[in-house]
């Protein structure tokens, strides 16, 4: 009988280092996660936008029905490629004489601080891309453009 109850409280004290020793590799491998996964900046204010203007030459007005579609990407993985992340489309029924305006809403979108970011447009004309950016504005997650001034270059 005294066998046992000592090998009982020695397997007691062995379940407790143990459960000690997975608590704390199983709280450094949290704290590790939160340190290495880089942490959304949110845009807060659901007004939260980037604004700016589209400007290009060739015509002094856009054709009725031309597509203008404005997009913001993720260039920080560059072995994978730029990932899109908001798109705005606007259908412009009006010729819509230059500069053209817009708003690219990012309420809820995930900017990352150590992330690089473009903005850049496209305009379609009777389905075929007619202007387009060279270079699109790019700036870093932590600073966000006020306003952004892009200008496209004729594709055909």
């Amino acid at each position: 009988m005294a066998q046992s109850s000592a090998f009982n409280l020695m397997m007691q004290a062995s379940q407790r280092r143990f459960h000690r020793r997975a608590s704390f590799c199983v709280s450094l491998a949290l704290i590790a996660l939160c340190i290495l996964t880089p942490v959304p900046v949110r845009c807060q204010d659901q007004g939260t936008s980037l604004r700016g203007e589209i400007l290009f030459s060739g015509l002094d007005a856009l054709p009725w029905g031309s597509r203008v579609h404005i997009y913001l990407e993720d260039l920080t993985e560059a072995s994978v490629g730029a990932a899109l992340i908001v798109t705005e489309r606007t259908v412009i029924t009006q010729g819509e004489q230059i500069p053209i305006l817009f708003t690219l809403p990012l309420s809820g979108v995930p900017i990352y601080r150590d992330h690089a970011y473009q903005i850049c447009a496209d305009i379609v004309i009777d389905m075929r891309p007619a202007f387009s950016c060279k270079e699109g504005t790019s700036f870093s997650g932590n600073r966000l453009p006020k306003y952004v001034k892009l200008i496209l270059e004729r594709r055909y």
